[in-house]
């Protein structure tokens, strides 16, 4: 199971095949910032993720689509983050944080966790890696809401 993230996933467990896509502004920017170069340095340290770097649109559209949960970890208080609706309209299992507005526009549709909180947050990836189930259904909720 192949669980894609924006801008986020370290210190995960790497019992996980999971993809690092940088979106955003920064797009087709030669500049490496600290951000970047710790994200390169964790994709480094592990077989298991794929550090795509910075990838246009339509690219973190073709991306999504071969995950079956999406996870975006915002630590910024977003009222109305596109990338959340991007992934429920996908029919993903959203993995957000609960900052900003994001609770309010996952509801029951998606799991919302602390961003800063790793422990939790792996533990709710792999409770729902494991349950392919719950995954399918979750993915119809997020894309019946998106």
């Amino acid at each position: 199971m192949k669980i894609g993230f924006i801008n986020g996933g370290i210190g995960l467990s790497e019992t996980f095949i999971y993809n690092l896509i940088k979106g955003g502004n920064s797009f087709g920017s030669k500049i490496q910032t600290s951000y970047v170069k710790n994200l390169k340095e964790e994709a480094k340290a592990s077989q298991n993720i794929r550090f795509h770097g910075p990838k246009s649109p339509q690219e973190v559209l073709v991306h999504l689509n071969k995950c079956s949960i999406f996870v975006v970890p915002s630590i910024w208080n977003d009222p109305c983050p596109l990338t959340v609706l991007e992934g429920m309209a996908a029919g993903k299992v959203v993995v957000t944080s609960n900052k900003g507005g994001i609770p309010e526009l996952i509801g029951d549709a998606g799991i919302i966790i602390n961003p800063l909180d790793i422990s939790s947050f792996s533990s709710v990836l792999l409770e729902h890696v494991s349950n392919k189930e719950k995954v399918v259904e979750l993915g119809k909720k997020s894309k019946k809401k998106g």
